[in-house]
């Protein structure tokens, strides 16, 4: 299976879902890296406010980061290829990058638990919740 690779710029919170009303958008992708785990690949997703050292020593995350900064993020790697960069992929772009066809039907959404997990509603978190983050500047544990 491919192995899929997701660069975060850094994230207020885990997965970029926090507050009363989370970003669809980022309930999309946490699903989607959920669906390609359960199907098999071998997937991880980086917070640059968590694991920075990944972004260094990654040569093709090096490079945006050298070339583009900021604007180069997210970026995700399919078998340590860039295959996006600069916005989050729409489900066509997935299906393209990781040869899984109608995604979007196969979607495994998420537990009521997991996404409470990634709104960091837990001590684990740093304090990230709906009032955003008390005190972790950014730095929430990892999750989707």
């Amino acid at each position: 299976m491919k192995n899929i690779e997701l660069f975060d710029a850094s994230l207020p919170c885990p997965g970029g879902i926090y507050g009363d009303t989370p970003d669809p958008r980022m309930i999309e992708v946490a699903n989607v890296l959920n669906t390609l785990e359960q199907n098999g690949y071998y997937v991880h997703r980086y917070d640059m406010a968590v694991e920075p050292r990944a972004y260094v020593l990654n040569p093709e995350v090096r490079k945006i980061l050298e070339t583009r900064l900021d604007d180069g993020f997210p970026a995700l790697l399919v078998d340590d290829e860039v295959a996006v960069s600069g916005h989050y992929p729409s489900l066509q772009e997935w299906e393209a990058v990781t040869g899984m066809e109608r995604l979007g039907e196969q979607l495994v959404p998420l537990t009521e638990a997991e996404l409470e997990n990634l709104k960091g509603d837990d001590l684990l978190t740093g304090g990230c919740g709906p009032e955003g983050c008390s005190g972790c500047a950014g730095g929430c544990a990892s999750g989707w």
